[in-house]
């Protein structure tokens, strides 16, 4: 099953139960909502932690 999937069960079997916290790509949330209409009103609560982190921040820095 992939997590898509596995999230839409979950928010169904226990509707407003289910807290989600994503701290990285949110692809699977965004296809969980795009292929259930109610997953979104059916989620507790969903935390995001967005960021970016450059690969080469380090060798910028250095040279300042």
């Amino acid at each position: 099953m992939d997590a898509s999937t596995f999230m839409i069960e979950m928010v169904h079997k226990y509707p407003k139960q289910v807290e989600i916290y994503a701290g990285g790509a949110v692809t699977n949330i965004a296809i969980a909502v795009m292929r259930n209409a109610t997953f979104a009103e059916n989620v507790k609560s969903l935390v995001l932690q967005g960021g970016y982190v450059d690969v080469n921040f380090r060798q910028v820095s250095c040279r300042l």
